[in-house]
Parts: C-alpha cells; sequence; structure tokens
C-alpha cells in the first residue's frame, strides 16, 4: 500500500487532477515495470530503487491507452495499443541526441519525456482495445471492434499477415499469446462472454 501511494505521488501531474493508471506490465528480466497512465503516456518505473522511481516517460498516445506490453524477447522494447486507432513499439533505449543521459547508472533507459517517437507504429481501423506480441517476438495480435488481426512484427508495415472478424460477436476486450518460448496458442476475451482459443 505504501509503494502504491509513493507512484501515485511519482506519476500525478502538475495540473489539477492527477493522471490514474490503466494498465501495468513487468519487464521479462524483472528490472523494470511499465504503467499506460490516463493522459495517454507510458512510465518506465525501476523495480529495484523506488527512490529513483521514473526511468523514462513517453507522451506515447492521444487518446486512452488500453495495453502496455514489453516484448517477449527484448526488455528494452515495450508495446502500447491505444483508442487513437494505432500500436506503437518503443525502444527505452532510443533518444535524441540532444537530451540528457539518464542520472542512473545502472539503466539503459532514456532519462524521462525524451523519446517522442515510436521505432515502429501500426495503425487499424478502429479503436485498438487490446494486443498482444508473441511467437517469440515475432507475431503481433490487435483487436479492434470485434476483429483481430494479425501482423509480422518484424517487419515495419501496415499491412496484416491475417484477421479473424467472426470469432467474436462483441468487442474483444482481452489478447494474450502465451508466454512459452515458440508457443502460437493465443487467448481472446470479448464483451459477448467468450473466450476463444487459436
Amino acid at each position: 500500500m505504501s509503494a502504491f501511494s509513493l507512484l501515485q505521488e511519482t506519476v500525478a501531474s502538475s495540473s489539477a487532477s492527477p493522471e490514474y493508471i490503466f494498465d501495468v506490465c513487468i519487464s521479462p528480466d524483472g528490472e523494470h515495470h511499465c504503467i499506460s497512465l490516463s493522459d495517454g503516456s507510458i512510465a518506465v518505473l525501476s523495480a529495484n530503487n523506488f527512490a529513483t522511481m521514473i526511468t523514462s516517460r513517453i507522451q506515447a498516445h492521444s487518446n486512452r491507452i488500453s495495453s502496455v506490453q514489453y516484448s517477449p524477447v527484448d526488455p528494452n522494447i515495450v508495446v502500447t495499443a491505444s483508442a487513437d486507432h494505432s500500436v506503437c513499439a518503443w525502444d527505452l533505449r532510443v533518444a535524441p541526441a540532444s537530451a540528457p543521459s539518464s542520472s542512473s547508472s545502472s539503466s539503459s533507459y532514456s532519462s524521462a519525456t525524451n523519446i517522442s517517437k515510436p521505432v515502429q507504429k501500426i495503425i487499424l481501423p478502429g479503436e485498438v482495445s487490446a494486443a498482444s506480441v508473441g511467437v517469440n517476438g515475432a507475431i503481433l495480435a490487435a483487436a479492434y471492434e470485434n476483429s483481430l488481426r494479425f501482423y509480422d512484427f518484424r517487419q515495419p508495415t501496415n499491412r496484416p499477415l491475417g484477421e479473424y472478424s467472426d470469432c467474436h460477436t462483441d468487442e474483444i476486450t482481452a489478447v494474450k499469446f502465451s508466454p512459452l518460448q515458440g508457443s502460437s496458442l493465443l487467448l481472446t476475451g470479448g464483451e459477448d462472454g467468450l473466450i476463444v482459443v487459436s
């Protein structure tokens, strides 16, 4: 409870109403936590040193972030999905040349608010309600409305590999690849009350 209170104080903005948290995930190496905030930004927190809470803060989207996930194969890559119709990949090591370096010598991450451009951005036809990266970091599954699109996440393209539009009859709210290495098992859940295994 005390860590949560400290987190609230740390991520609160200078405005009258502080941000609140939509999603949270843990890096594959367990060194960092990433949270998505109600102002469309994400913040990366050190799991080892709560005295220097935020190691990076990125204004990631122009609308609500529906999900945030670390790449299963690279702890420096964070994938965000948003109601602004996009899925973005952020390399936490990338920063403009003029940006100051991180004050933490143990982190390779950039300092707060200096990452302005995703390394990959995919635009979908509707609000992205959930997304997941799996199959050893090769495949992105992104949900919008009651459809699920698949992309080769190794290629910087908006061209989907395929789409399922008949698995759910209502909005898909959750998409998760199996965390087992090499597994292509995918689970989706929706407002229709169904869990689909594919």
